[in-house]
Formats: C-alpha cells, sequence, structure tokens
C-alpha cells in the first residue's frame, strides 16, 4: 500500500491530545507538524482528517498564556473529544490552517440555491440543487473560485475576490429547516445571493475558510468568533456626509453626478473621494475622480442599511 505523502511541513510548538475538561495544561512540545491528505502528523501522532469535528476554535488563556499566534484543531477519539494547539509563525500558521481546510472540504457534498436573488429580487427559476465542493484558479482573473459541481444541470461558481459578506440563518431546504450559508457577491455590476448548505462540520469549515479570507481582504476585522465582525465606529469613522456618498454609490448613481445631486462643490468632493480611497472603501476607475464602490465599500453599507432597517421597523 502507497504511503500518503506529505503535502506541506512546519516548525512549531504544539500540546497534542488536551482533554478538553483538563484544567491542568499540558507542556509545550517543540517538533515537526505535517499535513498528509489523509491526516495531520504530530511527532509520533496523528490526527485523521474524518476525525476533525473542528477548526480554529477559542481556547482558554491559561492554556495560551503567553502564546498570541495559535491555531486549534478539535477531533474525536474513541468517543472523546481532544484538542491539539499549534503554535508557529504566523504566516506557516495561516498557510497551514488553509490547507487542512481546503482538504476537509474538498469535494464534500453540498447544496446549493445558485444565485437565489439577483440585485435583491427573487430568481424564479433557481432551485435547490445538490453537488460537491471544489476549489479551482478562475483562468481569465487568475483569482480562487469557488465552485458547486452539481450532480445535474451547470455547475455554480463565484470567486472569492468577488464576496462582500457571509452569514448564517436559518431557511427552509426542500423539505427541513436548517443553517443555510447566506453568500452575497458581485458580478458584471449586478449583486447576487446565493444560498449554501451542508451538513455542520463542512459548514462550520467553509466559514472559518472564507472568513479567512474576508480578514485577509480587509473585508472584516480580525475576530476569533465565526462571522460575527462587524465593522464598529472604533475600526472605521465616517462622516454623516460621507455616508450619503457611501449609500448613493451603492445605489448605482454616477460619483460623477453625486456633487449635484448633493449639491456639493466639486473640489470638496474630491476630497472626500481622495479620504474613501485611502479607508479602501472607493476604488478609482479613473484618473479625473470617477470612482465606484470597492467590495469594502459595498460590505460597510450593507451593514449600515442593515442595522438602520432594524432601527426603522415598527414597534407594532
Amino acid at each position: 500500500m502507497v504511503k500518503p505523502k506529505i503535502l506541506t511541513k512546519i516548525k512549531a510548538k504544539y500540546i497534542y491530545g488536551l482533554d478538553m475538561g483538563a484544567t491542568n495544561p499540558k507542556k509545550w512540545v517543540l517538533g515537526v507538524v505535517a499535513l498528509r491528505s489523509d491526516a495531520i502528523i504530530l511527532g509520533n501522532s496523528g490526527i485523521a482528517f474524518p476525525s476533525i469535528d473542528n477548526v480554529g476554535q477559542q481556547v482558554p488563556k491559561q492554556i495560551t498564556k503567553g502564546v498570541k499566534n495559535y491555531l486549534s484543531l478539535s477531533h474525536t477519539d474513541k468517543g472523546k473529544k481532544i484538542m491539539t494547539i499549534i503554535t508557529s509563525h504566523p504566516k506557516h500558521l495561516a498557510k497551514l490552517e488553509r490547507n487542512i481546510l481546503l482538504l476537509m472540504l474538498h469535494s464534500k457534498p453540498v447544496i446549493v440555491k445558485h444565485p437565489a436573488l439577483v440585485g435583491g429580487a427573487i430568481n424564479d427559476t433557481s432551485t435547490w440543487d445538490e453537488g460537491r465542493l471544489a476549489f479551482l484558479k478562475d483562468k481569465k482573473s487568475g483569482s480562487e473560485k469557488i465552485v458547486v459541481i452539481k450532480d445535474s444541470k451547470d455547475n455554480a461558481g463565484f470567486l472569492l475576490d468577488t464576496i462582500e459578506s457571509v452569514e448564517l440563518e436559518q431557511r427552509q431546504v426542500k423539505k427541513n429547516v436548517q443553517s443555510v450559508m447566506n453568500i452575497k457577491h458581485r458580478a458584471n455590476n449586478e449583486t447576487y445571493t446565493s444560498y449554501l448548505t451542508a451538513n455542520n462540520k463542512i459548514l462550520t469549515a467553509l466559514m472559518r475558510y472564507l472568513k479567512n479570507h474576508l480578514e485577509s481582504m480587509g473585508l472584516v476585522p480580525k475576530s476569533n468568533s465565526l462571522m460575527s465582525a462587524e465593522w464598529s465606529d472604533k475600526d472605521l469613522k465616517v462622516s454623516d456626509m460621507e455616508e450619503q456618498i457611501l449609500v448613493a454609490l451603492y445605489s448605482e448613481i454616477s460619483s460623477l453626478e453625486i456633487n449635484t445631486m448633493l449639491e456639493m462643490d466639486v473640489n470638496e468632493l474630491e476630497k472626500i473621494y481622495e479620504r474613501l480611497i485611502k479607508l479602501g472603501l472607493l476604488s478609482l476607475v479613473r484618473v479625473r475622480q470617477e470612482v465606484e464602490l470597492s467590495t469594502k465599500g459595498r460590505t460597510i453599507v450593507n451593514q449600515k442599511m442593515k442595522v438602520k432597517d432594524e432601527v426603522d421597523k415598527p414597534l407594532y
């Protein structure tokens, strides 16, 4: 029998096989963590991929005291929940986590409705279809792409770089109500919303993978909780006028028409554009300062509009 090939390995410190109910932490072991297609190898021990329950859980501070960067893995061994913690250089940890999640997600079964909404309108032709996950490189843009290879019909897919937001919600899928990922993404100057669901293990791993990607793009602040982070006033401050401009651009009004609509001086408006570009909320289209909302900008407006809708709801 051919032994599985080692895909990558890093020098690290780790605590293997920590009882999740234990109060006395084990000592860190200095060694090599190797990743194979079937398991994660830590010294003479290993964690088979099918046994992994979760990646990236928070760990009690008394265990990680003095350790800033770590990756946690929980798995089940003979019916017992066990945790392993790995610490290394942040770049090495990020690469290790990404590869672990990809191996956990590759070719796993999911159910998708793509697209469920087009520009906020319900897509009547969209249905729930079964398929398998794949992560590919888009030939045209070179960016990473999520593809659901369907058992029937055309495959569903979208670029990771076009994702604006990801949320978990409860929806009816065929005959059952279950947790569903609401993925808002952008293509061909239009906003689409797709729904995707799977078993809890796959759904959690995919949420973690997308959260890490959104963090790397600066679309959500870093947080240990899955997809719960939102930009706060401390993260980003915009004035009332800047917010009006962002909402106008979100409503597809040309940046060249905003000064007329808001009765603003052109020079003043261009200074605001420059500030919003520096914040990453706008992207420059032409040198003459025609701008459009960046993915980060659309994410911010999505969150602000969501909060406004909650405030404006009638009490009775």
